[in-house]
């Protein structure tokens, strides 16, 4: 199997687990993803920008169409950001 086939299907599987939703711990620390900062992910931020308002992403996913990033906070809230080619926001997606 090629670099692709096996990126998309860690793709498909990534989109897949980010619809779960997992309750939140409720803890309050400067690393949790809040719904405060998950309202300033907007089309268009730089790949720079969603790494300073959410910090180290804790996994990249380099695709030819761009990038995809993964955080994830100690309340097990996560968000996949997609890049396009250019570095910017494409889309979003997140759960709690």
């Amino acid at each position: 199997m090629n670099i692709r086939a096996w990126a998309s299907i860690a793709l498909i599987l990534a989109i897949t687990a980010g619809g779960c939703v997992t309750p939140s711990a409720g803890i309050d620390t400067p690393t949790a993803i809040t719904a405060a900062k998950r309202d300033k992910v907007k089309t268009g931020l730089t790949r720079d920008e969603i790494i300073s308002l959410l910090g180290e992403p804790e996994s990249r996913l380099a695709l030819q169409d761009g990038e995809t990033l993964f955080f994830k906070d100690v309340n097990l809230s996560s968000v996949w950001v997609h890049l396009d080619k250019t570095g910017k926001v494409r889309d979003w997606e997140w759960s709690e």
